[in-house]
């Protein structure tokens, strides 16, 4: 009797990238998104329907490609598949309405399921504007003091103790308040040891999101924020 090896479905993908800004063409180029959806795929058996490329911002809701994409998607009971969480959009009511309607893969955290990818979606846009509030409170303060932001000027004075002092305080205070706001979040994606400290560095890395010094998450680093004592930024 002949025996016939079983075959695993393969899943089928309408891939979509998209590029914005000229920063972005060297950090999340086609061909760096290609790479890792290729990785991605390499471990898992597929059938790619279609793959799709725009150029804009990922603030803007109009894509004339995504809406195509998800359109097949549809179609074809398929999966969309991206590289990163960031690709398909950087507004968190376009992630959730496509989260809440269709199939999605972050090709850099396929395990992570929906409620999760809002999580994070959502996670991004408050690091995004507290970075532009931060920008636009010290702008206003350097005005404030007389100062005018670019006015090489106003760097000629030399600094002294007491200025470094304050300087490293107030340096001090914000990275407290930043671990402070970090760490519901952080605890979340935790969920009491249900995901590692390491799966956990993975997916915010993965969306961008920075650290208090600016840097990548690690294990350690994750720790550092479920460890840390809120009261000391109050």
């Amino acid at each position: 009797m002949a025996y016939r090896k079983h075959q695993t479905p393969k899943q089928k993908y309408v891939i979509y990238k998209r590029l914005s800004t000229t920063k972005e063409r060297q950090t999340h180029s086609f061909e760096v998104q290609d790479r890792i959806i290729k990785s991605y795929l390499n471990d898992n058996p597929h059938h790619i329907l279609a793959t799709f490329e725009e150029e804009l911002s990922g603030a803007k809701n109009d894509r004339p490609m995504l809406a195509k994409a998800l359109e097949m998607c549809k179609a074809h009971d398929a999966t969309l598949l991206v590289a990163k969480l960031d690709r398909l959009s950087r507004d968190v009511g376009m992630v959730d309405k496509v989260v809440k309607n269709y199939d999605l893969i972050c090709a850099d955290m396929p395990k992570a399921d929906k409620t999760m990818l809002q999580m994070l979606s959502v996670m991004a846009e408050w690091e995004r504007d507290a970075i532009a509030k931060r920008i636009s409170d010290g702008v206003l303060a350097a005005i404030a003091r007389g100062k005018r932001p670019g006015n090489r000027t106003n760097h000629k004075r030399k600094l002294t103790t007491e200025d470094s002092d304050k300087g490293r305080q107030t340096r001090t205070n914000q990275k407290q308040q930043r671990m402070a706001q970090l760490q519901p979040q952080v605890k979340s994606l935790y969920n009491n040891g249900e995901r590692t400290m390491a799966q956990v560095a993975d997916m915010l890395n993965g969306l961008g999101v920075p650290t208090t010094g600016k840097g990548k998450w690690y294990a350690n680093t994750v720790k550092r924020i479920l460890d840390f004592d809120v009261a000391v930024a109050a």
